[in-house]
């Protein structure tokens, strides 16, 4: 395989810096605050695979259920515009070292890649910026996603905010870049979780 089309192949994953990156703890997340049901508004524009993501989900909606220990339940659904179905998957989130820090597993990871997840930054009752980070190819390189959560559908774009926030907050705008998040275009028109 030629290393065009191993690049091709890879889409979001960046082979110029294999690991992950070292995401700061997020001091004030609160997992009995952040759990309940977020409308995923908003997703990174980070490479052409990202790039599909309107063209194949919309209307996506997770439940975060906090665990006797300290970790999470997810459910997530979405309408998948493929197949004109709503899809579900569960999974599970396992509290690393930091508050923020958890390992995700499940079964479709397609929305939330196996691997490293984090909770960067947010407001509880409103939105959060969460960031995925898995290593791949024996940790030649690694697959990174972000989305924007919002406690409503129709939650007001937390792009333009970020980027005054993350100004404060340095470590944040070193691996993400708060211009490159994209609006889902039907938010609006997204029922509450079921």
């Amino acid at each position: 395989m030629s290393s065009l089309q191993c690049l091709l192949l890879l889409g979001t994953a960046s082979l110029l810096q294999a690991a992950c990156p070292n995401v700061p703890v997020f001091a004030e997340f609160d997992p009995e605050k952040f759990s309940g049901v977020w409308y995923w508004t908003e997703w990174y524009d980070n490479g052409w695979i990202s790039q599909q993501i309107p063209n194949i989900m919309s209307c996506v909606t997770s439940n975060f259920t906090m665990t006797e220990t300290g970790n999470f339940s997810v459910e997530l659904k979405w309408d998948n515009l493929l197949t004109e179905q709503q899809w579900t998957a569960t999974g599970r989130l396992v509290q690393q070292a930091t508050p923020n820090h958890f390992e995700a597993s499940f079964p479709i990871s397609f929305m939330i890649p196996n691997g490293q997840f984090y909770i960067i930054d947010g407001v509880h009752r409103t939105w959060a910026v969460v960031y995925t980070c898995r290593e791949i190819l024996f940790g030649m390189s690694q697959i990174q996603t972000a989305w924007i959560l919002h406690r409503n559908p129709n939650g007001r774009r937390q792009r333009n905010a970020l980027a005054k926030r993350w100004e404060l907050k340095p470590g944040l705008k070193v691996f993400i870049d708060a211009d490159k998040f994209r609006r889902f275009n039907d938010t609006e028109a997204c029922s509450t979780l079921d």
